[in-house]
């Protein structure tokens, strides 16, 4: 069955640090492939991270036509690249501000500054590292989405007004 809900504010699994892979199997495979198609289940989803489905593991699927990307070494078309234990390995000094939302918190939108380029480390769902260069939304993406990995959420970019407004609104939804 694939994974169709998505983890919203204010569940606390969203704040929460995500653990490392570790074994890299069949269940991780599935787990991809259902990440990737819970991502696509959204229209103009970027991206999804594993947390976003109730799976504390430090993965992320870009949906890298959509962010812009050039051609990744690990995607035969431009379209959803998985990111297995991503880091930083490079940021660049260029900054840029811009919106950004996120499924977890629907109907918000939050301007973010962000380092404009970055370069991102990460294994395949073969667990074969590779390292790409991102700039511009792509980078933004990829930076959104270790912030989930590291349970950190869009609210924490937002001015205290801004931030309790989101708070209060989506509370009042989960009621």
């Amino acid at each position: 069955m694939p994974l169709t809900k998505i983890v919203t504010y204010p569940d606390p699994l969203l704040l929460e640090s995500s653990l490392p892979v570790v074994v890299f199997d069949g269940a991780l495979r599935k787990l991809c492939s259902d990440l990737t198609d819970a991502m696509y289940m959204y229209d103009n989803a970027i991206g999804l991270s594993a947390v976003q489905v109730g799976t504390s593991l430090r993965i992320f699927v870009l949906n890298c036509g959509l962010a812009g990307a050039e051609l990744v070494p690990t995607s035969a078309t431009i379209g959803p690249t998985i990111f297995i234990n991503p880091e930083l390995s490079w940021v660049g000094e260029a900054r840029a501000r811009g919106p950004e939302g996120c499924l977890s918190l629907p109907g918000v939108s939050i301007a973010v500054e962000r380092p404009s380029s970055v370069r991102v480390r990460a294994a395949t769902i073969e667990g074969v590292l590779f390292e790409v260069q991102a700039d511009g939304i792509y980078a933004r993406a990829v930076q959104h989405e270790l912030d989930h990995l590291d349970g950190k959420l869009l609210l924490s970019y937002a001015g205290y007004t801004k931030r309790e407004m989101v708070k209060k609104k989506l509370s009042k939804g989960k009621r």
